[in-house]
This record gives structure tokens, C-alpha cells and sequence, in this order.
């Protein structure tokens, strides 16, 4: 008998920005890098996989950043055949983090609300 797992959640882009320290309200400072990351909690969990093959259920935006994240999950051998082709954006989380390795998050839900 083979196992196999569902994963129903979010996936998204993250834009993951390396600062000394957070801005003050209205303050510009200057970052230190930028990378872009593939994330969200659905998509994070599905790819550690358990060992089991698993199923994603969510939804991607018909946007540059939904191709790049289709690609992500097909190559980490999650199956996304569930994976709903939303007419908006993908899911995008703006990722702040400083030296100490704080973090402060903004998400931006797109096509990810269609889960509700």
C-alpha cells in the first residue's frame, strides 16, 4: 500500500528584502539584497512531502510569478494537477528581515482568496 498526502493552502512568491534594521513610519532606508523565494504555508508543507507523494490544492495567478511557482512545485515532484488557474495575480508576501533576523510580512492573498 502506498501512502499519499493532500495539502490544501496557500502558495505564493516571496520577495524576501535583507535590511540593517526596519524603516521608522515614512522612512525610506536602503535595503542590503532581494531574492525572490517560492512560499506559502500550503506550498512549504507540500514540498517536504513526508516522504509520501502528495497533492496540492490551491491556486496560482496566470502571471509570471504563477509560472515560476508551477515550475517550483512540478520540479520538487509535488503533483498540482489541483492547482486552480486563477484570472488574477498569485499570491505575493513581501518579506522584510533584518540582522538580527526579525521578520515583518505583508501578504498580498490574489488568487490564494479563491480557497475560501
Amino acid at each position: 500500500m502506498t501512502s499519499k498526502a493532500c495539502v490544501l493552502g496557500s502558495i505564493n512568491m516571496d520577495v524576501v528584502v535583507r535590511v540593517d534594521r526596519f524603516p521608522q513610519a515614512g522612512e525610506t532606508i536602503t535595503g542590503l539584497t532581494c531574492d525572490l523565494m517560492p512560499g506559502g504555508k500550503g506550498a512549504n508543507q507540500a514540498i517536504t512531502n513526508m516522504g509520501v507523494p502528495v497533492d496540492l490544492i490551491g491556486a496560482l495567478g496566470n502571471d509570471e510569478f504563477g509560472k515560476m511557482l508551477r515550475s517550483h512545485l512540478t520540479t520538487a515532484g509535488v503533483n498540482i494537477d489541483a492547482v486552480a488557474k486563477a484570472k488574477d495575480t498569485s499570491g505575493t508576501a513581501i518579506v522584510a528581515v533584518d540582522n538580527a533576523g526579525n521578520n515583518q510580512i505583508i501578504v498580498i492573498p490574489a488568487s490564494n482568496a479563491l480557497l475560501q
